[in-house]
């Protein structure tokens, strides 16, 4: 699927409107979907009438040089570390 989307587009690509919402870091409007593997996804309504994902949006989403690296844990014996 090819975002911007519209929202029957969303629907007819298998995700199901949940609810509305205000981020806690920004403030904006917030509309929340799941997607189709089942997982929630937040996204924003433009002023054209599409939806984009609130993660491509939020002022708040960007990290800081501070932030100090999460480790995602690929088996026992390796990890590899995300900035």
């Amino acid at each position: 699927m090819k975002f911007p989307a519209t929202y029957i587009e969303l629907v007819n690509g298998g995700y199901v409107y949940l609810s509305r919402k205000r981020c806690q870091s920004c403030s904006d409007d917030v509309v929340l979907f799941r997607t189709p593997k089942g997982k929630r996804a937040p996204f924003v309504l433009l002023q054209n009438g599409k939806y984009l994902s609130h993660f491509a949006t939020c002022r708040s989403a960007k990290r800081s040089p501070e932030r100090k690296p999460f480790v995602v844990l690929q088996d026992r014996s390796t990890e590899l570390r995300l900035f």
